[in-house]
């Protein structure tokens, strides 16, 4: 290799690391200021974590946050779950290098997490699928995860809930970084006559924010509460019910006619479960007017009714 070329390749790392350097600060920066580092920040985060883990079926869920040397988990569900880990032996850790899901099957047989503690040993993580959580700036704070003991697939299902949970966590975790803000620019600014009205704007500001933040939180709640707690029993009542079918020819006329009843029941019921997930999904930002139109708050709506034929 050429003197000048070896020389311009070094310069060309040098740019590149320094380039992830600065992006790291900026990333720690952003952790730094959620102010939930070493702060168990209790139900609000926890609740997200629990309703990632049912979802899952899972034992173990974490909303993690990753400084320089640790993982932090202000929200966690399940008995083992641990409240922090060393960044090395941190999956979260891995899972923020993307914006995308970060998937691991089988810990034990994945040539870089094999040897790791915690799966080598107890408790012998198997599965890990993490959604990373960002800022809203493009910094990856931390990942909602969860976390079995046994190898799994993740499915489009599950990895589309953890997505939306992330948006709620999200909105959690950064909570604390407004109100951080606001006591610093209330506590730098000086009383004048100009104050009463500046305030006013501010907490319009808030309400609304806070307001978009709610909805948003209610959206991803509903929709992955609807995806799994009414698809899944769903499923179960429609298989057994084609197990009867295949059999239609053994039943009597009184259960054949209950049969059918019970299909076209499931077979509304999943179509309106479908048409209520895809309308909270394609809204924007719609929560509220989904369920209104679902509920039949106004006029035009499509209120579900008792199946009567």
């Amino acid at each position: 290799m050429h003197p000048s070329t070896a020389a311009k390749t070094a310069e060309e790392k040098a740019a590149a690391a320094a380039a992830i350097d600065a992006a790291e600060q900026q990333r720690l920066e952003a952790v730094r200021a959620t102010g939930l580092i070493g702060v168990e920040a209790g139900e609000r985060l926890d609740r997200i974590a629990r309703q990632a883990a049912q979802i899952a079926g899972a034992p173990l869920a974490l909303v993690s946050l990753i400084d320089e040397h640790r993982q932090w988990n202000p929200g966690v569900h399940g008995e083992d779950a641990p409240r922090e880990a060393p960044r090395g032996f941190s999956m979260c850790s891995a899972a923020i290098a993307s914006p995308d899901p970060y998937v691991v099957p089988d810990a034990s047989k994945d040539p870089d997490w094999a040897d790791v503690p915690g799966i080598n040993s107890a408790p012998h993580v198997r599965f890990y699928a993490g959604q990373p959580i960002d800022d809203g700036k493009g910094n990856m704070i931390g990942v909602l995860c969860v976390i079995d003991t046994v190898p799994r697939e993740a499915d489009a299902e599950l990895l589309q809930t953890l997505a939306d949970l992330a948006v709620w966590a999200r909105h959690e975790l950064l909570s604390g970084r407004v109100e951080l803000e606001g006591a610093d620019a209330e506590a730098t600014t000086t009383p004048s006559e100009e104050q009463p009205a500046a305030d006013a704007s501010v907490s319009t500001g808030q309400a609304a924010t806070d307001r978009l933040q709610e909805l948003e939180r209610l959206q991803s709640l509903v929709v992955s509460t609807t995806a799994h707690e009414l698809r899944t029993p769903l499923t179960v009542l429609r298989v057994h019910a084609d197990l009867l079918a295949a059999a239609a020819a053994e039943l009597g006329p009184e259960e054949r006619a209950s049969l059918d009843a019970i299909t076209r029941a499931v077979t509304r019921l999943q179509d309106v479960s479908d048409g209520l997930v895809a309308d909270l999904r394609g809204s924007a930002g719609g929560a509220e007017e989904a369920l209104r139109r679902w509920l039949q708050l106004e006029e035009g709506s499509q209120r579900i009714r008792p199946i009567n034929d």
